[in-house]
């Protein structure tokens, strides 16, 4: 199994800590930062090839999404999700329409970051 890379924008800072501390511990997880200077490189704009997977948090009203996406985030998966696990949502790469996981708990979470990379190796 290769690594998944993973960039984590989620609020509060409490839970992107938390979710760090969790990727790290599985292993095969690169994590970035919003404010990594590896991403900063590129003038806030992140290739795909350096990022497979964002976790950020649901906007008001509990719906997926930034307001405005940078670009590059069509061609990743995207994962969002109530700090409550009631509701989750799934985009991957290339595709316009979410997908609503209800409940989305921690054992999704993982699933779908570890999950992701298993998929980029079988297309390979």
């Amino acid at each position: 199994m290769g690594t998944s890379r993973v960039l984590i924008h989620y609020k509060p800072q409490l839970y992107t800590d938390l979710f760090a501390r969790i990727f790290q511990s599985i292993g095969s997880v690169e994590l970035y930062d919003p404010n990594s200077p590896v991403l900063k490189t590129f003038n806030g704009k992140a290739p795909p090839e350096i990022v497979d997977v964002v976790v950020f948090s649901l906007d008001v009203g509990d719906q997926p999404g930034f307001k405005s996406l940078p670009e590059w985030f069509h061609s990743v998966k995207l994962l969002t999700f109530s700090p409550t696990g009631d509701v989750g949502y799934r985009r991957l790469p290339g595709e316009e329409n979410w997908e609503e996981i209800q409940p989305f708990g921690m054992d999704q979470l993982i699933h779908e970051i570890v999950g992701s990379q298993a998929l980029v190796e079988d297309a390979d």
